[in-house]
Formats: C-alpha cells, sequence, structure tokens
C-alpha cells in the first residue's frame, strides 16, 4: 500500500503484526550489541542469551513485554481521564528553541561564531524577551564553548535558570556533569527523575546516556528510549523493514534496561530521511514529514493512540537566514500544521536554528516567530458574523464617507487583520522611497537594537550564587 500522510488504513491489522513478527525474529536470532562485557554477564539469564556481543531475548516473552507496556499506557490514559473537547477549539500553538547549536550568528560581526558564557547569556537574555513578545516557550539557544565539554550541560542550565524568566529544564551530556545537575536540581527544588537512554542503529547500546542512567537509576521514576536511524543508511531502504528493525531495536532497549533497571520504560518508533548525495541526515524536506508522520501513524497503532505527536521540526541546512531557510522552514510549518488534528496543540521545533542544528541566528528567529504568528492567525480564521438590522445606514454611509473611516473598520481592523512588524506590505513606490532595505537587514537592526539591552539576571540572587559556585567547583574538577 502506498504511504499517504492523512490515511488512516496505512498499517492495517496485518501490516501491523507482520511488521511486530519481524521485529520479534531480530530479538531472537539476531539480538543487541551490548558494548560492555559487565552489563551482558548481568542479563545473562531470565531469557536472555549471548552471541558474541550480541544478547538476544525470547521472542514470546518480548510480545509479553510489548503487551504489558501497552496496557499500562491504556491504564494510565484512562486514569488520566484524557478527553478532547472539539468544541473549544483552543489549541496552543507555540515555538521552541533548540539547544543544540555551539555556534551562533553574532549581529555585531556578522560572522559565525562559537558561544562563550557572556555570548550565550546575552542571547539567551534575548531569546527570552522575543518569546515573550511573540508568546513562545523560550529556551538557552546552545552551549557554551570556553568550558570544559563535560561542563557544557551544566553551563546551559546556569544560564538558563539564571537568564530565563521560568528557568530551564536539566539534560545531562555526561557522567560528569550529571551528579552537579543533580545537586543543581535540589538548589532549585526541580526533579530530574526521567532520562533518556539513546540507543546507536542498527541494535547496540551502551553510550554515555546508557552508563547516566544505570549510575543514577536510584533518583528516577523512569527512562525513554531513543533512537535516530537514518532511513536507508543504517536501516533497509523501506517502510515495514526499517520501521521492524527500529521497533527491535527499541523494544530490546526497554526490555533491557527494565531488566537492569526496574523503572518503567517508553519508546516509539522513528525514522529520520537521509541524503545519500551528501551523506548527511536532511531535516526540512518533504521526506521528514513523510517519515514522521508515517512512524507516528504506526505508533498510533500500536500503542492506541490518536493524533500526530504535536511535534514539528522546522530545520533548514542553510548557514544564513536566506530563501532556502525561509522555504524549508516555512513549508514544514505549513504541511506540519496541516496534518495535525483540529484538537491537538502544535510544537515547530527548530526556531532560530541554521545549519540544520549548528547555529543559531537571532535573525531567523525573528522570522520563525513570525512565520508562527501566520499560523495563528489562520487558525483563527474569520466568523461569518450575523448582519445587523442598521446593515443599510451603513452601506449609505461607507458610500458616501467610505468604509474605511466607519466605526465597524475603527473597532475590528486589528483583530481581522495582522500586521507584521517584519514583513512590508508597502508598494513599490512606498519600499523604494524608504531605500528598499532587505528583510535581513531590517531584522538585524532589530537585533542589534534588542542586543544591546542589558542582560538583566531573573533569578534569585542566593540561588544564582550557588549554581556559579557549582560550576566552578565542577570546571576546576574537570578532567
Amino acid at each position: 500500500m502506498k504511504y499517504i500522510p492523512e490515511c488512516n488504513e496505512t498499517f492495517s491489522t496485518e501490516k501491523m503484526t507482520m511488521i511486530k513478527n519481524s521485529a520479534f525474529g531480530i530479538i531472537e536470532n539476531i539480538g543487541m550489541r551490548v558494548t560492555d562485557i559487565n552489563v551482558r554477564s548481568k542479563l545473562l539469564g531470565n531469557g536472555f542469551a549471548q552471541k558474541m556481543e550480541r544478547i538476544t531475548y525470547p521472542s514470546d516473552k518480548a510480545a509479553i513485554f510489548l503487551d504489558e507496556m501497552i496496557a499500562k499506557e491504556n491504564k494510565h490514559r484512562y486514569q488520566k481521564k484524557e478527553t478532547i473537547n472539539l468544541s473549544e477549539n483552543k489549541r496552543i500553538i507555540d515555538g521552541w528553541i533548540n539547544n543544540y547549536p555551539h555556534s551562533y550568528y553574532d549581529p555585531s560581526t556578522d560572522n559565525i561564531v562559537p558561544y562563550t558564557m557572556k555570548s550565550l547569556a546575552d542571547m539567551t537574555a534575548f531569546c527570552d524577551r522575543v518569546c515573550q513578545k511573540y508568546n513562545l516557550t523560550p529556551n538557552v539557544p546552545g552551549y557554551p564553548s570556553d568550558v570544559p565539554s563535560s561542563c557544557e550541560a551544566l553551563a546551559r542550565f546556569v544560564v538558563g535558570s539564571k537568564y530565563l524568566k521560568n528557568g530551564t529544564y536539566p539534560e545531562p551530556m555526561s557522567r560528569y556533569s550529571t551528579k552537579y545537575l543533580f545537586e543543581m536540581c535540589d538548589i532549585l527544588g526541580k526533579q530530574m527523575n526521567s532520562l533518556p537512554v539513546y540507543l546507536s542503529t542498527p541494535l547496540t547500546i551502551g553510550d554515555e546516556s546508557f552508563y547516566i542512567v544505570l549510575e543514577n537509576q536510584s533518583r528516577l521514576q523512569s527512562v525513554s528510549i531513543g533512537t535516530m536511524p537514518s532511513f536507508g543508511a543504517n536501516t533497509p531502504l523501506s517502510i515495514s523493514g526499517s520501521i521492524a528493525l527500529n521497533l527491535a531495536e527499541a523494544l530490546l532497549g526497554a526490555i533491557i534496561v527494565n531488566n537492569l533497571t526496574g523503572l518503567d520504560v517508553h519508546f516509539g518508533v522513528n525514522l529520520l530521511p537521509f541524503d545519500f548525495a551528501s551523506t548527511n541526515q536532511t531535516f526540512g524536506t518533504p521526506e521528514m514529514l513523510l517519515l514522521t508522520s508515517a512512524c507516528q501513524r504506526f505508533n498510533n497503532a500500536l500503542f492506541g493512540r490518536s493524533g500526530n505527536g504535536g511535534n514539528i521540526e522546522i530545520h533548514t541546512h542553510s548557514i544564513h537566514p536566506d530563501s532556502q531557510a525561509a522555504a524549508e522552514k516555512a513549508m514544514s510549518m505549513a504541511a506540519g500544521y496541516m496534518r495535525h488534528e483540529a484538537w491537538e496543540s502544535i510544537i515547530f521545533r527548530g526556531m532560530g536554528t541554521l545549519a540544520m542544528d549548528e547555529v543559531f541566528s537571532p535573525v531567523q528567529l525573528l522570522v520563525d516567530a513570525e512565520l508562527v504568528n501566520y499560523i495563528r492567525r489562520f487558525e483563527t480564521g474569520y466568523e461569518i458574523d450575523d448582519i445587523q438590522a442598521n446593515f443599510l445606514d451603513e452601506i449609505r454611509d461607507g458610500i458616501e464617507y467610505g468604509f474605511v473611516s466607519s466605526e465597524r473598520t475603527a473597532n475590528n481592523f486589528k483583530e481581522l487583520m495582522y500586521h507584521s512588524g517584519v514583513f512590508s506590505r508597502s508598494n513599490l513606490g512606498k519600499q523604494m522611497q524608504d531605500n528598499n532595505l532587505t528583510l535581513e537587514k531590517r531584522l538585524l537592526t532589530v537585533v542589534k537594537t534588542e542586543m544591546n539591552l542589558d542582560t538583566e539576571m531573573l533569578l534569585e540572587p542566593t540561588s544564582a550564587a550557588a549554581l556559579d559556585c557549582l560550576l566552578e567547583r565542577a570546571i576546576k574538577n574537570a578532567t
């Protein structure tokens, strides 16, 4: 069957059985490569068997484990009594700034440069102000390069806690930094009780995130199993085949983590497009939306869920806020918005990022924020209102004096027409009169004005000092 994004019958009962049985076959006959010999020895027994560096598990037991996961999720969903009220039609449309970049576009030098603690703090404060203006979710837009790599996650957390109005979330990157992150969370009264374990496709477990979970399991309540398989590069170039492989590694990874820690585990199938010409994962493409939607449909069929997940990646591989960036981000936003259910909240992820996730651009953030507002305006729509009793008088007055000056227009024009402070609506003559500045130059002026504002610390001073002290200790002790 050809895959169509809105086709609800893509994964029939027969196709689901075929994919699941193929995954169970992989789990029983090929297994997971476990890189640590001590972990392999701990797993042996209770169904686990070893083939060289690989750990296998009986398919019937894997099927039971999956059924129990599904039943537990359904029970939790029922207890929460999740209901959808279509009549409210007030879903949230939000934007999210990813924290992955290590570089940013510096408006003062017109260059892409690595973050420092100082520039990251300034850019974080800028993001907070922009997100408050556009009602978006702010985030720290990257990691600093002037601290040891083992301390980058700590530095990001300190910057976000100090310069974002509502703080930020902890995200461990190394075993070294995790112990300090727990201390920082204790200072701020935050919890870090769920962590991810990332698997390497195909079928490998044993990266840093795995050991972080093993070493801190007593402080955790659950673990999410994540994968980033490149479709056709480290999976078969087959939708069903690659989903079966991804299901096998995610499910077996969940079984292994649960066996070692006893913690609740969660996972979902995921596939990412791979461009064979550039030998690179490619987001911001039609294939990204197609694969994301296909995997969401599969996860829905597997776990009995509905909807499309809410997250829409809006990446571009352009390194400047140029036509390519605008086209790829706008198309991802529009297509992603249209494929979501009417009741689903939507988060556009990747606001302001360029070069996939390697560069943050404050200019691109302003463009992306305007695009979110365009989607919101489209979502609001127009009300087909009632014609009032004095309608003919309104028409007569409009004919004589013009409708632009009417009371109705004065009262309603702001609500019925979104006015962008970024995109020009002027005619050619007016734009030429205004020196015809390009969008990027106009926005660069806005950014420079914003960046000249003081970077105000928003965290209570005692807590900020305690975080700084922990970061200094971590940097001093880092090897």
